[in-house]
């Protein structure tokens, strides 16, 4: 017998922390837990549209055209992913620090 033999099975262990509706980036701000954040250039910025779609938290603001306006820092956790499908040299997107206060 092991030290794990008398841990219940994780199929009885009770779900924590679930987040069950649709659209949670829509509906949840991700940005107020971390230091950094994305800034837009928009005089680099081609409008593409990569960043939008690598954005796992719809940070990425855009007006009823569908062209880039900037990142939404309530939502962006600077996860890094519009940087590194931005196509433009230099980056029209880049990870910064938050001024302290923002944080």
């Amino acid at each position: 017998m092991n030290k794990y033999s008398k841990l219940p099975s994780w199929k009885k262990i009770p779900p924590g922390a679930v987040m069950r509706d649709g659209g949670n980036s829509q509906n949840h701000d991700t940005g107020n837990w971390v230091i950094q954040t994305c800034k837009w250039n928009s005089e680099t910025c081609i409008n593409c549209g990569k960043c939008f779609f690598a954005c796992p938290d719809n940070a990425i603001l855009t007006n009823s055209d569908g062209k880039i306006i900037g990142v939404d820092a309530a939502k962006c956790k600077a996860c890094g992913l519009c940087t590194q499908v931005c196509p433009t040299n230099p980056k029209s997107l880049k990870i910064v620090d938050k001024k302290k206060e923002e944080i």
